[in-house]
Formats: structure tokens, C-alpha cells, sequence
């Protein structure tokens, strides 16, 4: 597996936006804006809530997967060498689904049939003291078969293996942890006995933000499905809330930045591994 070797810390582009599809999208769209103090709009044919660096789009469709997942650049010409990269890793480029990026982005389907889009955004400025920071930071999937997911990001696509998580034996993977830049992983996939979204995550300034998180939560009525905890993999502390269609949401703060040369970590596949603070949600 090839990207076991790389020293480089993935293609630096950073998780911009996700789709979700949804039964019922204009609900799960006002569940946003409420209980993740989003803004919501229309736009085109689908549902959008924004904060500063935090886009959800939300279309009709089956629960609990990802439309796509949107990837960003800061600049044209690293958009334009990132696609002949892929190009020539033997990939050819498709159009872009997303309202949100111009004409230059493009997509690729990786052999799940996960959808990713990369194009070119600035990055944001940071949120006003009255909003509170919760930065879109990675997207989590579960798989059948992870190897020929782990090969395709990692081959075709330039991705870091930051992390792998296996049990018994080293060729039982479990869990991958992918990064797209320095920060430990901007993707995930967990082996499971389907294939469907896992979760989404944003990354808080700190500690204290996950606190005024949980409170405002409680305020909403809303009930933690996980956590607070602390990950082995990334080091992140960590909470865990589901939304009215079973995707699972978490907010996470001091995720591990990585280090040029840093080889892939491996793990045990137990909760102790998922969780060090104590028990875990086990995916397989």
C-alpha cells in the first residue's frame, strides 16, 4: 500500500462542504440552522445552512449518506495541478455536482460509490465573538471492504494514512484515518456491515468549546449520543450528538496537526483504542 511510505502530509486541500440527502430535507435543514446556529437558505434546488468555515447542503434522497463530500483549495493553479495528479494516477475527472464551487471543480467516485468534489475557495474569516467557532473539519464513512477504499485515496488521490486501526491480525483493518493536510485526517472510513455516512465533524478552538456546545445543546432539549471522550487516533477530545435522520454529528477540539515525515500509526481495534477515556461505539 503505497500511501504506508509517503512523508508528505496529503494534497492540501481542506473539507469545504458536504451534501447530505435526506427523507425529508427542509426539516433537517431547520434542525441545522437550530441546533448547529446555522443560517438557512435555498439554493437552486436544495437546501443550504452556513456559518463561518461550516457548509451543510441537504437534498431529497435516501438517509444517512453523503451526496458528496467538497473539498477546497485556496488557489486555481492548486486545483489545476491537484487534477493532473489525478489524472495521471489513471483517474478521469468528472463534473462537479456542487452549486458551491465554479466551473473548474471536478469529482471523482471512489469504489463505493462515494462522490468527492474538489474546487477552489478562500479561506474564511474567523467567527464573530457572539458565533460560536465550529470549523467542518472531516467526514466519516463506513465500508464492507476498506483496502480498496485506503488505495484508492491514498494512490489515486494523494491522501495520508494517518492512522489505521486493525484487529487480531495487521490485515483486518478496521478503521483508516485520511488526510487531505496536516490535520490528522479529513477523512475516515470504518469497517461495518453497510455503506453509509458514519458522521461529520467540527473542530472547536478548545475544551471550553465543547462545554458551551453540550450547554447549548441541553438548552435545545438535545441528548449526547457519545462522550465527552478523548479519540487514540488524532488525540481529539470529542462529543457526539445524532440528528432527526440518524446522522451522527461530532464537535471536536485539539485534533493532532501533523509533522513531515510522520509514519502511519497502528492501532488495536478496541474501545480502549476509540476512546482512551473509557467505553466506545463500536462500528464492527
Amino acid at each position: 500500500m503505497d500511501g504506508m511510505n509517503r512523508n508528505r502530509i496529503g494534497p492540501n486541500a481542506w473539507l469545504h462542504h458536504l451534501q447530505l440527502t435526506a427523507d425529508e430535507p427542509e426539516q433537517l435543514a431547520d434542525y441545522y440552522a437550530r441546533t448547529m446556529r446555522m443560517r438557512r437558505s435555498s439554493l437552486c434546488d436544495v437546501q443550504m445552512c452556513e456559518a463561518p468555515a461550516r457548509r451543510i447542503l441537504f437534498a431529497k434522497g435516501p438517509k444517512r449518506q453523503a451526496a458528496f463530500s467538497a473539498f477546497a483549495f485556496e488557489t486555481a493553479e492548486a486545483l489545476a495541478a491537484y487534477r493532473a495528479r489525478v489524472m495521471q494516477a489513471g483517474l478521469v475527472p468528472a463534473a462537479s455536482p456542487s452549486p458551491l464551487f465554479d466551473d473548474t471543480a471536478f469529482s471523482t467516485t471512489d469504489p463505493d460509490g462515494n462522490c468527492l468534489v474538489f474546487g477552489t475557495a478562500g479561506r474564511d474569516n474567523p467567527a464573530p465573538d457572539d458565533t460560536p467557532d465550529a470549523r467542518l473539519q472531516h467526514v466519516t464513512l463506513r465500508s464492507k471492504s476498506l483496502p480498496p477504499l485506503v488505495d484508492y485515496y491514498t494512490d489515486k488521490l494523494g491522501f495520508y494514512l494517518a492512522d489505521v486501526v486493525s484487529a487480531e491480525k495487521e490485515a483486518d483493518m478496521r478503521t483508516a484515518f485520511l488526510a487531505s493536510d496536516p490535520e490528522h485526517h479529513s477523512l475516515a472510513v470504518f469497517k461495518a456491515d453497510s455503506r453509509l455516512l458514519d458522521h461529520h465533524s467540527y473542530e472547536l478552538s478548545g475544551w471550553d468549546r465543547i462545554r458551551d456546545w453540550a450547554d447549548h445543546f441541553a438548552s435545545l432539549g438535545q441528548t449526547l449520543r457519545w462522550g465527552p471522550g478523548r479519540h487514540g487516533p488524532g488525540n481529539n477530545l470529542f462529543l457526539f450528538i445524532e440528528d432527526p435522520e440518524g446522522n451522527w454529528i461530532e464537535l471536536s477540539a485539539e485534533i493532532e496537526v501533523m509533522r513531515e515525515g510522520r509514519k502511519t500509526g497502528q492501532w488495536v481495534h478496541c474501545p480502549r483504542t476509540l476512546n482512551l477515556w473509557g467505553d466506545a461505539v463500536m462500528r464492527s
